[in-house]
């Protein structure tokens, strides 16, 4: 199970993301070369105007930046384990990677991201889908939080995540006393297997069917 995973897709696995591409791609033409250069200006833009502090958590970050970057990072999401083709897609792919990098840095500053840079950063990409995936979820309505303290190391599915139990379709939890829970309290903590457990069984709605809000 993986909430990163819309119910409509099914991306597996990052390819080659250090260049934003995938590895069955081969080189990059010129023009692919400078569509990845425009989406890069775009993303350091983008942290110019929302930078990160070290002192934050990556969920503070991540909610700060305007809605519209949620469609970019779906789109990433959804070339995992595929080539990525579409303009969108590509701008998906390389906004996960550069993210993953912010976040990396928030974590252990300049000098720590260098000595990971080669051997975490597929790591840190595939985790930083699963970061703005709970955002998404956060912003429409389905999560009131989530732990982002373990983010680079702890397992995902023991990620700590609380459910908005309004947002959930009771009738569609299998397990009587989660759905006990819900029925009794607003929030319900829970963890990531269990949110994509409500995701795979419609208990929640699939990330594509998000109406995301701004971030604050």
């Amino acid at each position: 199970m993986d909430i990163a995973r819309d119910t409509t897709q099914d991306p597996s696995a990052p390819g080659d993301t250090r260049t934003g591409t995938n590895p069955d791609d081969g080189e990059a033409p010129a023009d692919r070369q400078g569509e990845l250069d425009r989406y890069a200006d775009e993303f350091a833009n983008l942290v110019r105007q929302c930078p990160p502090v070290r002192s934050e958590a990556p969920s503070d970050w991540l909610g700060r930046l305007p809605a519209e970057v949620y469609t970019y990072y779906a789109h990433g999401v959804n070339t995992f384990g595929a080539r990525a083709r579409t303009p969108a897609q590509h701008r998906g792919r390389l906004y996960l990677l550069h993210t993953a990098l912010v976040l990396m840095w928030i974590e252990w500053g300049r000098e720590g991201v260098r000595e990971r840079l080669e051997s975490q950063t597929r790591k840190g990409a595939r985790r930083a889908a699963y970061l703005t995936t709970l955002e998404a979820y956060r912003r429409g309505g389905v999560l009131s939080d989530y732990e982002t303290s373990g983010w680079f190391a702890a397992p995902v599915d023991d990620w700590s995540v609380g459910v908005v139990s309004e947002a959930v379709a009771t009738e569609a939890v299998d397990d009587a006393d989660l759905r006990a829970a819900f029925e009794r309290e607003p929030v319900v903590q829970t963890d990531m297997g269990t949110l994509s457990a409500l995701r795979d069984a419609g208990a929640i709605p699939g990330r594509n069917a998000l109406a995301l809000a701004e971030g604050e």
